[in-house]
């Protein structure tokens, strides 16, 4: 697989999970098994209903073989 850098906003949230579920092959069962959390709680982050909270994110992240950078900006 290629590997590509993506900046993660609200927007493409959910479709990034998405694609990176499906590219490892894996189905919401799969994904909810392996990040320890539920399968309505992958759809709902997958179909921008909800956004993960960062250790779960960090956990799917684990889980697709995605490495990820935080970084914090100040709010003004």
């Amino acid at each position: 697989m290629a590997k590509k850098r993506v900046e993660i906003t609200d927007e493409n949230l959910g479709y990034l999970l998405t694609d990176m579920r499906t590219s490892n092959g894996m189905t919401v069962f799969d994904a909810a098994y392996a990040s320890d959390s539920s399968t309505t709680s992958i759809w709902k982050w997958e179909h921008d209903h909800t956004s993960p909270q960062v250790s779960a994110l960090l956990r799917m992240c684990k889980a697709y073989g995605a490495k990820v950078y935080l970084e914090f900006n100040e709010r003004r």
